[in-house]
């Protein structure tokens, strides 16, 4: 059976396209992760009520967000 050349890179296409989406699924995952973790570290005490929540959310990302920048900075730096 002889395998054309542009269905094999076709196929390798496929893949790099879905590898991608995997690391985007993997990276949003791990960020809910996060956000669960925020939450739950904070149902210990509870100060959040649901109207508060969206709030919580939103600056449990942007900590997570300034974090993997700061990490990312740090990374390219080292490689200077």
């Amino acid at each position: 059976m002889k395998v054309r050349w542009d269905e094999l890179e076709a196929s390798r296409a496929k893949e790099i396209e879905l590898r991608k989406e995997l690391q985007v699924e993997k990276s949003r995952r791990s960020e809910m992760e996060s956000v669960l973790e925020d939450i739950q570290r904070e149902q210990k005490s509870p100060f959040v009520v649901p109207a508060l929540l969206e709030a919580f959310i939103q600056i449990s990302q942007a900590s997570t967000a300034a974090t993997h920048h700061k990490i990312s900075l740090a990374s390219n730096q080292s490689c200077d």
